[in-house]
């Protein structure tokens, strides 16, 4: 039964994907869970808690870096998991004894279309699963998921990034950065920037709540965490109650003709 992704939010398509890694990989024999735990490194009940539908009691989901220890785990292309695309279906059962020996998966999950020369392929960077929903607004939406461009688009606006793989897509949300980043409007962030390198706009965390903020330094022990909207009030922060999660590239602006 082929399964149907498009419209399921990423923690669904990691907890199936999972689970069609566990079916293909161990061919549902019994104990699975527990070659599947042994394989990542886990105790069998976290995995058996990962796999549970949402709605059961102790269910748990797959966050940012769990997800990319699975697919290091077996070998997968980094947001491999990630990829709604990749239901049961792509996913191919070992052909002989040889594939099974190697234990290396025979599964494929590379995107429907090839990248060309000078693409990149820049995933949904999961906010709510990474930072958990207490840190971001109720009415937070997705507006892009995944997106494919030219390393052109960057470096011809002088952007540089710490690697292609830490690229992500975000929405920006909230009015307090109108006029430079308007509600909605997708980001392109680099993750590999975890802490304040100079003065530019970040996704960041302070006071358990996430912000898409200007950011200077404002003494050794402060930043000013600055709001380009004039009616929302500037704030100087302790630097030590700031966790930067990344920083932001580039904002595309939509406006309708």
């Amino acid at each position: 039964m082929e399964m149907d992704y498009s419209d399921m939010d990423i923690r669904e398509v990691r907890r199936r994907n999972l689970k069609s890694l566990m079916d293909r990989e161990f061919n549902g024999v019994r104990g699975a869970q527990s070659r599947l735990a042994e394989r990542l490194g886990k105790p069998q009940n976290f995995i058996s808690r990962c796999l549970a539908a949402p709605e059961r009691a102790g269910s748990k989901t797959i966050g940012e870096d769990f997800a990319r220890e699975i697919e290091k785990a077996f070998g997968l292309d980094c947001y491999a998991l990630d990829r709604p695309i990749a239901a049961s279906a792509d996913i191919k059962k070992p052909e002989n004894n040889k594939d099974k020996e190697s234990n290396v998966i025979a599964a494929d999950f590379s995107s429907k279309g090839k990248l060309k020369d000078g693409e990149i392929s820049i995933p949904q960077y999961n906010v709510r699963g990474a930072l958990g929903h207490g840190q971001i607004p109720a009415d937070y939406i997705e507006t892009i998921r995944h997106v494919t461009v030219h390393e052109s688009l960057l470096s011809g606006r002088g952007i540089s990034f710490s690697k292609a793989d830490n690229l992500a897509i975000i929405t920006g949300f909230g009015q307090s950065m109108e006029g430079t980043i308007n509600d909605g409007d997708p980001l392109i962030v680099d993750r590999g920037v975890n802490q304040f390198i100079g003065d530019g706009i970040y996704v960041l965390t302070w006071d358990n709540l996430l912000y898409v903020k200007r950011l200077q330094k404002h003494s050794p022990t402060h930043f000013d965490m600055i709001s380009d909207n004039p009616r929302h009030k500037d704030q100087v922060i302790n630097i030590s109650d700031v966790t930067v999660h990344a920083r932001v590239l580039l904002v595309w602006n939509a406006k309708k003709l």
